[in-house]
């Protein structure tokens, strides 16, 4: 068996579970770690809708990869 090598250009995240859900269920633990993650990433997704809700952003690859990420939430 051969490995190959992924390319981080290439890479996708397949979520079958909405973010939200997944920020909840990492909210059960009590690993300060965890815990502060969980917070930076509710606070980049509030900053996600802000960016997006004040039309900041004029690409539209950067719109589209944030309404991408928000529909996910």
């Amino acid at each position: 068996m051969t490995k190959q090598q992924s390319n981080y250009q290439q890479l996708s995240l397949c979520i079958d579970k909405p973010i939200s859900t997944l920020i909840k269920d990492l909210k059960v633990s009590r690993h300060p770690v965890v815990i502060d993650a969980t917070n930076k990433l509710e606070e980049a997704i509030r900053l996600l809708q802000y960016i997006q809700d004040a039309g900041v952003v004029k690409s539209t690859k950067t719109k589209t990869a944030i309404y991408e990420l928000l529909t996910k939430v």
